[in-house]
């Protein structure tokens, strides 16, 4: 049932209920403009039921300020780095001495966003940071491959050898309507803690077994094809 066909009262039990809010089609919104427009400078308090009712247009990103001191407060919020972490080369006698991995520089507490892993979005295999991001098909997945261009969540590092389990996850989700990748913490993380994975059993197997082929799998790139996809 679309929300045009609901009563008032029912809309008032949905409302009450779940929080729902209705949005204007595009056909609403063409009819609606002009009217709008008229409105908004004869605009008065409403009653609060008129507010909560109101139809609201569909976006797929926040609206930020177009005018007068917008480009101040897009500036006033906007951070060159992922907030409350930092990269440090590791030390003996931790398991990947010499390497760099990714610490927490504030605390995080359980389902806390650390920030975005980000790449180049390729569907070719190959890559040595390359995790998951769109099963489109087996054959031919969409990941971000963080070889070349990368942030902060490029260094995480798997937990094998350094923790009894992992601390973070990678968590698929969708903003702007694309399909982005999140680290998300699964539980309370101290400052000075390392942020750590689970690659995933591809990746175990070419790095951490030892077999006949290790040195060869070593010698070619390990997808995480299992990071956003239920790994961890």
């Amino acid at each position: 049932m679309s929300s045009s066909n609901l009563s008032r009262s029912d809309q008032n039990v949905l409302s009450g209920e779940n929080g729902s809010f209705f949005f204007q089609s595009e056909h609403d919104r063409a009819a609606n403009s002009d009217k709008d427009k008229n409105n908004r400078c004869m605009h008065t308090a409403t009653s609060l039921e008129d507010d909560v009712f109101a139809k609201a247009i569909y976006i797929k990103s926040n609206m930020w300020p177009r005018r007068g001191a917008a480009k101040a407060l897009r500036k006033e919020v906007t951070r060159s780095s992922i907030h409350g972490v930092v990269i440090r080369t590791l030390m003996p006698p931790h398991f990947l001495s010499g390497q760099t991995g990714l610490f927490a520089a504030e605390r995080f507490e359980p389902f806390d966003i650390v920030g975005e892993y980000c790449g180049e979005i390729v569907t070719l295999k190959g890559g040595i940071y390359k995790a998951s991001l769109h099963q489109k098909d087996k054959s031919n997945p969409i990941s971000i491959d963080a070889q070349t261009y990368g942030n902060e969540c490029r260094s995480i590092n798997h937990y094998d050898n350094i923790s009894e389990a992992p601390n973070v996850i990678m968590k698929a989700c969708y903003v702007e309507g694309l399909p982005r990748l999140m680290i998300v913490c699964k539980r309370r993380i101290e400052v000075n803690e390392e942020l750590l994975l689970d690659y995933g059993k591809g990746y175990v197997k070419a790095y951490f077994q030892n077999d006949e082929k290790k040195q060869e799998q070593v010698n070619h790139a390990v997808e995480w094809s299992e990071l956003a996809h239920g790994g961890g």
